[in-house]
């Protein structure tokens, strides 16, 4: 994992460097365009991380085998999605305001954003303080799955709503030129390479801490 840490290291720098030094400064928008090449791949990572949890906690019921493994591989996704969701939302609010004059508008994609960080954040809330047991499982793959369809709607919601505060999402469908393409596609990676190795460390983190708590019961 060290070297996909320098990979991932080294990708974002050279991404910074393109993003201030060698892109163009949109016309319309100015420096605060460029927050662009930043909210897109976090935004992107922080929806379809939902995906992640779901598949995890409905392998966790059906699966018998490494049950322990897929409850860690969930839990440890949901924070991470939640990191991205968070900062996707962050990032948003920073873009819109120069453009619109407001932080917030509840038009149906930022709304459904919104609500998968909810989503997220009552995922690992039920892991943490809600019901034990078979119970508690089958309550966090609902959420789970409820996520994924308001993260699925989210990403058609710019072909049905109105997008005055938000652009089409789909990057290739983006009228970009071929500097400005390039260093999204470049960032995307950055960013899938950064949520990958948050994710494989927190996944081995929370099986230490579940091995951790196995000993801690065994000795007392």
């Amino acid at each position: 994992m060290n070297g996909v840490l320098v990979l991932t290291a080294a990708l974002f720098g050279l991404t910074l460097y393109l993003v201030f030094m060698w892109v163009p400064t949109e016309v319309n928008l100015g420096l605060s365009q460029r927050i662009f090449y930043f909210h897109v791949p976090i935004s992107m990572l922080g929806l379809s991380s939902i995906a992640i949890p779901a598949g995890a906690s409905i392998a966790y019921l059906l699966v018998k085998k490494n049950r322990q493994r897929w409850d860690s591989l969930a839990y440890a996704s949901a924070e991470v999605g939640l990191l991205f969701a968070t900062l996707s939302l962050v990032t948003g609010v920073l873009w819109i305001k120069p453009v619109q004059g407001v932080w917030w508008t509840w038009e149906l994609k930022l709304t459904l954003t919104l609500i998968v960080w909810f989503i997220l954040a009552a995922y690992l809330m039920l892991d943490n303080y809600g019901p034990k047991g078979s119970q508690g499982d089958r309550f966090r793959a609902v959420v789970a799955v409820i996520g994924v369809v308001a993260a699925g709607m989210n990403w058609v919601s710019t072909k049905v709503s109105d997008r005055r505060a938000h652009p089409d999402t789909i990057v290739l469908n983006m009228d970009l030129d071929g500097d400005m393409a390039v260093v999204v596609l470049l960032s995307i990676v950055a960013f899938t390479l950064l949520f990958a190795y948050l994710l494989v460390d927190r996944y081995r983190l929370r099986q230490a801490e579940r091995d951790i708590d196995g000993l801690y019961r065994h000795v007392s």
